[in-house]
């Protein structure tokens, strides 16, 4: 081998050090967890509309307005022709 093939093969080494020295560096002067630049924002969580949890069967008021059961199936409250008081039913 040559001496300029061997100089051109150390080189190539000496470059693949360098960037190796210098992607370590960046990570090193930061504490352990935080490999990211900018921190990421909290996560805020969404708030989902408010419904009450009923049972079905249950005497409700006023009638129309909406529920759900503790298995999250939707009712309505809804009075029957014949009936004294609505009461919360599948819609």
């Amino acid at each position: 081998m040559s001496k300029w093939a061997r100089a051109g093969i150390f080189a190539a080494a000496l470059v693949a050090f360098a960037i190796l020295l210098i992607l370590s560096a960046g990570c090193a002067s930061r504490p352990p967890g935080q490999w990211h630049d900018a921190p990421r924002p909290p996560k805020t969580p969404t708030a989902a509309p408010s419904m009450r949890v009923v049972r079905m069967g249950d005497p409700c008021s006023p009638a129309g307005a909406k529920a759900k059961t503790a298995s999250g199936n939707p009712l309505s409250c809804i009075l029957y022709p014949g009936e004294k008081e609505p009461r919360w039913r599948i819609p």
